[in-house]
């Protein structure tokens, strides 16, 4: 993994676009092992958590380490709970 994952960075045109592919690939890597395991025993806790969060706030909390504001978008009840659905 770690040399193909030096080839992706390696193939981007700038140290940003690494870092992102970079990211994106070991974030899907990360959700193909747990979507895997099916480990069913944190998404309950983590979605009855999501409905009760104060959205507001969590959204100002997260937006100073975004990399764009449009980002800011994503952070909804809808997407974050479609994550936790089986794919």
């Amino acid at each position: 993994m770690k040399d193909y994952l030096a080839t992706l960075v390696r193939e981007t045109p700038t140290p940003l676009h690494g870092r992102n592919r970079a990211r994106e690939y070991l974030q899907a890597r990360i959700l193909g092992a747990l979507q895997q395991a099916a480990l069913t025993t944190w998404q309950e806790p983590v979605r009855a958590r999501l409905q009760e969060a104060d959205w507001s706030q969590a959204v100002a909390n997260v937006r100073p380490f975004l990399e764009s504001s449009t980002e800011a978008n994503l952070l909804t009840p809808d997407t974050l709970l479609g994550l936790l659905q089986p794919a």
